[in-house]
């Protein structure tokens, strides 16, 4: 089939296509770990109920989104690349026995 293409979800790289194109696993977390760890040593230091410590809240809290809101945006758009090249995709499923 011509317009096909086959996605195994992996470990190493974060999908390859039957075509034998990998595509790397971004590392937001990682890239992102330092400012967080500032972030939340400056919140233990708060004093609990403080003005202060809800704002700190709100940075911690605001990193952990931009992660988030980083990995999101990187499903969307490695889907529509993989969408845009082929009709037809098809997905290994694994299936586990508990």
């Amino acid at each position: 089939m011509e317009n096909t293409i086959g996605i195994d979800m992996g470990l190493k790289a974060f999908l390859s296509t039957n075509e034998g194109e990998e595509v790397a696993i971004p590392q937001f977390y990682r890239q992102s770990q330092k400012k967080l760890k500032l972030a939340q040593r400056s919140l233990s230091h708060k004093t609990k109920g403080s003005s202060r410590r809800r704002k700190a809240v709100k940075r911690v809290a605001k990193l952990h989104q931009k992660t988030g809101n980083q990995r999101k945006d990187f499903h969307y758009k490695t889907a529509k690349k993989l969408i845009g090249k082929g009709k037809t995709l098809g997905m290994e499923r694994s299936i586990s026995k508990d």
